[in-house]
């Protein structure tokens, strides 16, 4: 297979691709490009079809990343240079979701007169008999205002039942042609893109890619045209090519476009198994944009979940069958949300056709298309709300073993939001307790008085139990505004962080009724931060790490450098202890039900940037679990720009809040990296630089803790099956015993699992007087080049005697200039762009401190950017991009 460049598009990913695409190399992102595409865009203006210009203030992090896709485009030498090709970041198989069994024996091509405009196939589409669509198109058959992105593999924009059903970018259609008259990177995008071949039309390249035109005519094919008709006729199509035949490799990038856009629901029929950061970023991203995804749950036939259906925040749709049972072919994973038909489902096919076809493909654009209606009758809706109302709303189903047993009803649906309600919303409150209990309030607003009783009911909940499940809402003296509450507590072993999922029902006494949920990210205070090359989440208790052990509630991100890559923390938590053999931390594996740092419902903490790269907070412990009387002020900030690598510094203050001297105190970190395959790290220390390291030469990552601020007692990385290890496992005699080791470990050149550990000497404070313990966490390509970046922070070179320049430099690349700016100090230096294939392309020498040079002549694509600057300690690397 032949490997073809693809141009860039709006999320500034590049893209070396072919047709079967199974992993990406994620490459660094030059620290300063500028491109209009990088940019995010706000919700569409109205009109329905006006795009503004992407605005330069609203770049997203996520955009700014580089990919190189289908390592089979690069060659073994360009390969084996790790200090070029950086990290791997898996891009798992994705699939559409449609039975083996095919097309339906029933099929129609071209066999319909042009002038039957009255949907002749309309009884065969049982699907909308099921959900009562017709009844539901009483209120809406949806609104033009709306629009659904159908990402698949091709739609076929000529069929007569969709071409007046298209979103029209009125940028482009009144725009000059081959002008990217919206800047948003495509030219010409007046009724969707095509991903794959990189153009304007989505429509697919034969009769066997199918699939796209199917779906999107079950969502909104239109009413009175020659076939059928959809769920929600009278919204708007976009659709988005992203693959060929039976793949999807190009998912995320629609979705990225589909939020940028402007659209309200997607419809994502495909997955595969295994998560990608590349798709689960995308799909934050829209989540965040106010998008309501919905997507296929498999056809496996199992229990088994798949992505990017099983993301928090999608809509899960199984396949239900004539007799409301699940479909034989659909997975039932409990991640499943609602069930939708999905067997023998007529719909439009390519080249002026029409058939049945069977799969979770077609159930998902079923619900996906209720979702539209829904929107299209009170925009307000949030997506969360579509979510609960459809849930609540639904028929029972038969035979089901998931945790959700409900079929959709669209007529249900919609009649449950066809009330004279303003503003609905939930408010959540706690205090710091050890019991964990939190109270859950939904306030009411109406436009005019309401003079039934209301009752607030408790719906599902995931992450706390209720423990009042029922209340009598109470109005004010207007009757306008109404106000109720619930309370639920929390499990008490949770650790680092916690994410309650509540849903809720308003009950009226003349059988109106309503339905809501929130979510909510418990405390401990904690916030994810980042900067262009790196993205972690610092939790006020001293906790990194992607998990909450305790319940396998994902507590933000964790390490992952550059950011949405792969993280490389499982978990890090700090430790103080005392010579009374108690520690105080919140480790995995923690040997008390109660965690020993307090878990403060309340408390703030500060944010510096948007999106934040420090935070502020402080930490103490849990109320009558400690002797100690301590407080820890915490700061950690995103230092990768003065750094010249991948860095974040951690301080911690410790203080005695107490009256008398603590004595003896020993203050400790424990950090388990997972880089790659585990099993295969190795690590090395230098005890006089007080720098640890450990590492991946599969990968050719080393991450590595420089401590700046405290003097060093214990400098190790053992096996996580030695640190593990002991009486009872891990308790707090156990841990007391490793922080107290005496001596610099040395290192481990044998592959194994390892976990930092560093403590300072024994230290005393005296009533109301405090002691630092800080350091930097940074990222390599080079094991050598952690000890050469900590002298050159410390100011000397490796004799100790001449100052050294900063490891940084910036290339700038705007269409086909490049700009690049020396580190301060450095006045020459040479630069040289290498292709792909590992040929250099161009090389120049630098003369001064900013050099801006021409590329024209060369086609456009990635290439490497190598720079070798005097007395800096290793040449930079760097990705640039010509368009």
């Amino acid at each position: 297979m032949r490997c073809k460049s693809f141009s860039i598009t709006v999320v500034a990913i590049l893209f070396l691709s072919s047709l079967s695409i199974a992993r990406t190399i994620a490459v660094e992102l030059a620290s300063n490009v500028t491109l209009s595409m990088l940019t995010a865009a706000s919700k569409r203006a109205t009109p329905v079809d006006a795009v503004p210009a992407f605005a330069a203030d609203e770049t997203d992090p996520r955009l700014s990343r580089w990919y190189l896709l289908d390592e089979s485009c690069v060659t073994d030498a360009v390969l084996s240079d790790r200090s070029l090709i950086k990290q791997y970041d898996i891009l798992p198989e994705r699939t559409i979701h449609l039975t083996p069994n095919g097309i339906a024996p029933f099929a129609v091509n071209g066999n319909v007169s042009i002038d039957d405009a009255s949907d002749p196939f309309r009884s065969m589409q049982w699907q909308l008999d099921r959900i009562m669509a017709e009844p539901a198109w009483r209120f809406t058959r949806g609104s033009a205002n709306v629009v659904v992105a159908v990402i698949d593999v091709g739609t076929d924009i000529s069929h007569p039942d969709l071409s007046g059903q298209l979103y029209r970018n009125l940028a482009e259609v009144n725009g000059t042609t081959g002008v990217d008259d919206d800047l948003n990177g495509l030219i010409d995008d007046v009724n969707g893109w095509d991903f794959a071949r990189n153009d304007a039309n989505p429509s697919p390249d034969t009769m066997s890619e199918f699939h796209g035109t199917h779906v999107a005519g079950i969502v909104a094919s239109a009413a009175n045209g020659r076939f059928g008709v959809g769920v929600a006729p009278n919204v708007k199509l976009l659709p988005l090519r992203a693959g060929i035949g039976l793949s999807v490799f190009y998912g995320y990038r629609a979705i990225y476009f589909a939020r940028r856009m402007g659209a309200d629901i997607v419809n994502l029929s495909w997955g595969g198994s295994g998560v990608s950061a590349i798709e689960a970023a995308a799909v934050e991203y829209a989540l965040e944009g106010g998008v309501t995804i919905f997507a296929s749950a498999g056809n496996d036939g199992t229990d088994n979940i798949q992505y990017p259906s099983g993301l928090a925040g999608v809509i899960s749709v199984g396949a239900s069958n004539r007799n409301d049972t699940p479909a034989s072919f659909s997975n039932s994973h409990a991640s499943v949300a609602i069930w939708a038909p999905g067997v023998q489902v007529g719909s439009t096919m390519p080249n002026n056709g029409f058939s049945l076809l069977d799969g979770t493909s077609m159930a998902s654009p079923v619900a996906a298309g209720v979702g539209a209606l829904l929107k299209s009758y009170r925009p307000s809706i949030t997506t969360q709300q579509i979510r609960a109302v459809m849930t609540a709303t639904g028929d029972p189903m038969v035979d089901v073993s998931s945790h959700t047993a409900v079929r959709v009803n669209a007529y249900r649906a919609i009649n449950e939001i066809a009330r004279n309600l303003s503003e609905a919303g939930s408010n959540w409150s706690g205090s710091e307790t050890l019991n964990g209990i939190m109270t859950f309030s939904v306030p009411l607003q109406f436009t005019n008085p309401y003079p039934a009783t209301l009752t607030l009911q408790s719906g599902e909940i995931s992450g706390g139990n209720w423990l009042s499940n029922q209340t009598t809402m109470q109005p004010d003296g207007s009757r306008q505004n109404w106000s109720g509450s619930l309370t639920f507590q929390l499990p008490m072993s949770f650790a680092r962080g916690h994410t309650v999922s509540a849903g809720w029902t308003i009950r009226s006494s003349d059988r109106s009724q309503w339905f809501g949920a929130s979510y909510k990210r418990i405390a401990p205070p904690e916030a994810t931060i980042q900067d262009n090359s790196m993205r972690l989440t610092f939790s006020t208790i001293g906790a990194l790490g992607l998990f909450d052990p305790y319940s396998d509630v994902p507590v933000g991100v964790s390490l992952q450098a550059p950011p949405y890559s792969q993280g490389t923390i499982y978990h890090g938590s700090f430790m103080l202890g005392a010579p009374s053999a108690v520690v105080l931390d919140n480790v995995w594996g923690n040997d008390n039900s109660a965690m020993d740092w307090e878990i403060p419902f309340s408390r703030n903490i500060q944010l510096t940037g948007n999106p934040p790269t420090a935070i502020s907070a402080t930490a103490s412990p849990t109320p009558g679990h400690s002797t100690m009387n301590v407080v820890v002020d915490w700061r950690a900030v995103m230092v990768s720009g003065t750094a010249g690598v991948p860095a974040v510094d951690i301080i911690a203050t410790i203080r005695n809040a107490g009256n008398s001297q603590l004595s003896n105190l020993i203050a400790a970190w424990m950090i388990d990296f997972d880089i790659g395959n585990s099993s295969e790290n190795t690590t090395d220390i230098d005890a006089s630089q007080q720098l640890l390291t450990i590492g991946s030469a599969a990968t050719s990552e080393w991450y590595n803790v420089q401590v700046n601020r405290g003097t060093l007692g214990v400098i190790r990385t053992p096996t996580s099956q030695t640190l593990y290890s002991g009486a009872e496992n891990w308790n707090d005699a156990r841990k007391y015993e490793l922080i107290t080791w005496s001596g610099a470990e040395q290192a481990h050149t044998e592959p194994n699992d390892y976990v930092m550990l560093f403590a300072t000497n024994p230290f005393n404070l005296a009533s109301g007087a405090s002691s630092e313990f800080g350091f930097r966490l940074f990222k390599t390509f080079e094991m050598q080049q952690a000890a050469e970046l900590t002298r050159a922070w410390r100011g000397v070179d490796e004799t100790n005697t001449a100052p050294r320049v900063a490891l940084r430099y910036r290339a700038t690349v705007s269409g086909n200039r490049m700009q690049i700016v020396l580190p301060e100090g450095a006045t020459s230096g040479t630069a040289t762009l290498f292709d792909v294939l590992g040929r250099t392309v161009w090389s120049n020498t630098l003369s001064q401190s900013i050099t801006t040079t021409s590329l024209t002549g060369l086609p456009y694509g990635a290439y490497f950017l190598r720079t070798s600057v005097p007395n800096q300690a290793l040449p930079v690397k760097k990705i640039v991009y010509l368009q």
